[in-house]
């Protein structure tokens, strides 16, 4: 766990993103996103990389207990 840091990921060159658009992402969220939202989380979902930029489900990991709907 040392080597994982809180992110969330908008997009990659992979998903067939320019660098360029990338960057205009960049600046656009930082004007949406500030300043940053709170939110819930009910759990953390884990990949595992299986080949170079393929990501794949490990494992979801419950935090807490649900609340009741």
């Amino acid at each position: 766990m040392d080597k994982y840091h809180p992110h969330l990921t908008l997009g990659q060159t992979y998903w067939g993103l320019s660098e360029t658009e990338i960057e205009e992402m960049k600046l656009l969220t930082i004007k949406e996103l500030a300043p940053f939202p709170t939110f819930d989380v009910n759990y953390v979902r884990v990949y595992k990389e299986v080949d170079l930029n393929k990501y794949v489900l490990f494992e979801d990991i419950q935090l807490g207990t649900e609340k009741e709907k």
